[in-house]
C-alpha cells in the first residue's frame, strides 16, 4: 500500500509541474493496470487537484468486461484534493476491461452539483 500512495503521490507531481497544471481539477480513468512486479491498481477512475486544493468532489466508476457491466460504485461526496474508487483485483483478465467514469463537482453557492468530466478507456494511461 506504501507503494501505491508513492507511486501515485509521483504521478500526481509530475501533472502539477507539467505544462498543463493551470487547471483545477483533473479527471482520468484506467482500466487493466496489472504492471509486472505483483503491483496491482486495477480499474479506477479518479478526480484531483494537483496543487492539493480541497474540492467537492463525487466519482463514479463502471467497469465493464467484454462489454458487460460487472460493476459500479459511486463514491460519496467528500471535500478532498483526490477522490477515487478504485477496483483491485479485477484479475478475470488483464486487457478486456473498459472504464467509464463520471466526475462532479459541488457548487456551495448553487446548492447543485456539475460535471466534471466524462472519462472512458481501456488502457492502463501509464
Amino acid at each position: 500500500m506504501k507503494r501505491l500512495k508513492s507511486i501515485l503521490g509521483s504521478v500526481v507531481i509530475l501533472i502539477a509541474c507539467s505544462g498543463a497544471s493551470h487547471a483545477k481539477v483533473y479527471s482520468v480513468s484506467r482500466a487493466n493496470c496489472f504492471p509486472p512486479g505483483g503491483l496491482d491498481y486495477g480499474n479506477e477512475s479518479i478526480s484531483w487537484d494537483p496543487y492539493f486544493n480541497k474540492h467537492w468532489l463525487r466519482v463514479r466508476s463502471d467497469h465493464y468486461l467484454r462489454g458487460r457491466l460487472r460493476h459500479s460504485k459511486q463514491t460519496g461526496w467528500e471535500y478532498t484534493w483526490n477522490n477515487n474508487y478504485t477496483a483491485h483485483k479485477d484479475t478475470v483478465s488483464q486487457t478486456l476491461w473498459t472504464v467509464q467514469g463520471l466526475h462532479e463537482g459541488w457548487n456551495s453557492k448553487k446548492r447543485e452539483s456539475f460535471v466534471l468530466a466524462n472519462t472512458s478507456t481501456n488502457n492502463c494511461n501509464f
